[in-house]
């Protein structure tokens, strides 16, 4: 394999979801997809949570479900904030595409660490302001600034958001 010292993707690398058990903990491949309970909707009033839109996706699944990388990057960011609790930010395809995580109860990376999708980022929980949905995970991605629908790149080549 050909990582380039910092396991930027492989040319048939797709793009993945982030959880890969849903709420069964059955693997998604045998049907149990993650529940969605949070939709794409940036830039519009939801509701009094989410006046400004939802950026991202809500994926529900158990306590103690891994988080894994959408694809290989960088980790460029590990924070915890009043609303999305414990986080993570990941660079993509040099830069051009971030993946962001929020509320996980347990981050597993450091910053500038290089990760690939074997490798767990973090565990689902309810830190910050998810309480009301409970143990999930916000997820959102931006190609080159962009927000994104994270749903639409799920099986697309890496590489090909830039």
């Amino acid at each position: 394999t050909n990582f380039n010292g910092n396991f930027e993707a492989l040319s048939t690398e797709k793009y993945q979801l982030p959880i890969r058990v849903g709420v069964k903990n059955n693997p998604i491949e045998e049907g149990d997809k993650p529940w969605v309970v949070g939709h794409f909707a940036p830039d519009k009033y939801l509701n009094e949570t989410h006046p400004q839109g939802h950026d991202g996706i809500d994926l529900k699944a158990t306590k103690n479900t891994l988080i894994y990388p959408i694809a290989s990057g960088i980790v460029i960011e590990v924070a915890e904030y009043p609303k999305g609790g414990k986080t993570c930010k990941i660079s993509h395809e040099g830069g051009k595409v971030i993946s962001y995580y929020a509320h996980m109860s347990e981050i597993k990376v450091q910053k500038n660490q290089e990760v690939n999708q074997t490798i767990p980022i973090g565990v689902i929980g309810q830190t910050g302001k998810s309480k009301v949905r409970r143990d999930n995970l916000h997820y959102e991605v931006r190609s080159q600034g962009k927000k994104i629908d994270p749903m639409i790149i799920v099986g697309k080549l890496v590489r090909s958001l830039s």
